[in-house]
């Protein structure tokens, strides 16, 4: 009908046959790490785009956990303009709440202009000074901008675990309907050395009792990179997860960020084999 009514027979506009398909807006990702810039031998803007768009995502918001740390509407925008440039997925480039994640400093969000970079956030980690927090919070509302944070203080994980269940009914009576756990290896000595507080045994437990509360949509993140970890340990990882008939496995590659405790201990991120 369009192609018959709408559109001129001497028209250049490209056609396609969308029979027996779904047409939709495109799709937004919230949360993206295109590792730029500074880790570009994980991912780079050109790959990460070009990968948004083959998966019809029209828009994406990266992180900033890049080296450097992307704490300035300066450096932010000029990631944007590089994207621009590409010319496929639209780009928000989000800046770190605190200066270099270092926890303390927020005067830089003075500069950030919501047209532009409407979202802050620290990623994956959290601001742990109240104060710290609620001065950035402030600043993001007097810009109208959106706080992204994981809202939780890692102090309080071991004393949390008598609550989870209780958590879990609480989160399922709210209407959450997925739930991913940081499992990173079904090796318990390479958990142990990377500073985790779990086994894979408690992991294993964790998903049986979300699947008791109901939820089906799980997903498990997978940590690959490590120095002692070998492709045949990373295989049989995979094989383990899979098992437990979950929907997802997040894979990402070892950061070592300045000032955490792989850092200090000395773990060196893998280079990339080009052989």
């Amino acid at each position: 009908m369009i192609k018959e009514k709408l559109i001129d027979k001497d028209s250049e506009c490209e056609l396609f046959d969308a029979k027996g398909l779904t047409v939709t807006p495109a799709f937004i990702d919230m949360h993206v790490h295109l590792r730029y810039p500074g880790l570009t031998q994980k991912e780079d803007l050109n790959s990460g785009l070009h990968a948004a768009a083959a998966g019809g995502f029209g828009t994406v918001v990266a992180m900033p956990n890049t080296k450097p740390v992307v704490s300035s509407y300066e450096l932010a925008r000029s990631i944007e303009k590089e994207a621009d440039e590409i010319g496929l997925t639209k780009l928000y480039q989000t800046v770190s709440i605190t200066k270099d994640f270092e926890g303390t400093d927020v005067n830089h969000l003075n500069e950030v202009e919501k047209e532009f970079v409407p979202v802050i956030t620290e990623d994956g980690h959290d601001v742990l000074s109240t104060s710290v927090m609620y001065d950035g919070m402030k600043i993001a509302a007097e810009k109208d901008v959106i706080v992204s944070c994981h809202s939780e203080d890692p102090t309080l994980a071991l004393e949390a675990r008598p609550y989870r269940q209780n958590a879990l009914k609480i989160m399922k009576e709210c209407g959450v309907n997925r739930l991913s756990i940081g499992v990173q290896s079904t090796n318990n000595d390479l958990l142990k050395e990377i500073g985790r507080n779990h086994t894979y045994e408690d992991a294993v437990k964790a998903v049986a009792t979300a699947k008791k509360f109901g939820f089906n949509n799980i997903n498990i993140d997978l940590i690959f990179g490590f120095k002692n970890q070998s492709l045949k340990q990373l295989k049989i990882d995979l094989e383990n997860f899979i098992k437990l008939d979950i929907d997802h496995i997040s894979i990402y590659s070892l950061i070592v960020e300045e000032g955490s405790m792989l850092f200090n201990k000395g773990e060196k991120e893998q280079e990339e084999d080009k052989s």
